[in-house]
């Protein structure tokens, strides 16, 4: 397969990939993103067949097609999620073979601790970003995690409500740093004064988000 995207390095070991195809995208994340976070117990950290999740995601989002491609614009996963779950995908597709490619790239060449994150707009690569942030840089994630202890207890406890719907426990705490430095989506913006606690997370998010910019993208 042609697959059409590049990789650039916005923050060290932060490997951004920019797709043509979201279609694309979603594919090539999938079986790793839901091995990392995936609100399913049956997948999460589990290893799994792409055809078993397609079933479940169709009838869990009672659906009549699988929209899981375009239902998701952004992905992010450190580079030990792929090293876990590579070896044991036993229905391996070129996907599979690409994610590894693209592991392999870095790791000769970079780092094999990193970090990859794909989105389709610029709001989402700020999420995604976020993340990155959070998983490499052990300053950045002391900081937010200060800043999300000092949150009132209702708002805390109204974002963990929220988000544990959409992922799994352990990663709730990450998700609340980035949806408060990025931007909420509707159904956290319902919490009453979340808006008045963004500006300390959004500065901390610029601050970092703008050092060490990085080198060109290199095209696949």
């Amino acid at each position: 397969m042609d697959f059409k995207y590049t990789i650039k390095e916005v923050a060290p070991r932060i490997f951004y990939l920019k797709f043509k195809s979201l279609y694309d995208m979603g594919m090539l994340f999938l079986r790793y993103q839901e091995y990392y976070e995936s609100i399913n117990p049956d997948f999460k950290g589990k290893y799994f067949k792409i055809f078993d999740y397609m079933k479940w995601y169709i009838e869990y989002y009672k659906q009549d097609s699988f929209t899981y491609p375009s239902d998701f614009i952004g992905y992010n996963i450190p580079s030990s999620i792929i090293a876990s779950a590579m070896p044991y995908a036993v229905d391996r597709n070129d996907y599979d073979e690409e994610m590894l490619n693209i592991y392999l790239k870095i790791s000769l060449d970079k780092s094999s601790h990193f970090y990859l994150i794909a989105g389709a707009d610029k709001d989402t690569y700020n999420h995604e970003l976020a993340h990155g942030l959070y998983y490499v840089n052990n300053e950045y994630k002391k900081t937010m995690d200060k800043l999300i202890a000092k949150l009132p207890k209702g708002i805390k406890h109204g974002l963990f409500r929220k988000l544990k719907k959409m992922y799994a426990v352990e990663v709730i705490q990450d998700e609340i740093q980035s949806y408060m430095a990025t931007g909420l989506t509707d159904s956290l913006e319902s919490i009453k004064g979340i808006e008045d606690h963004r500006q300390e997370f959004i500065k901390v998010f610029n601050s970092y988000s703008k050092r060490n910019r990085s080198k060109k993208a290199n095209k696949s």
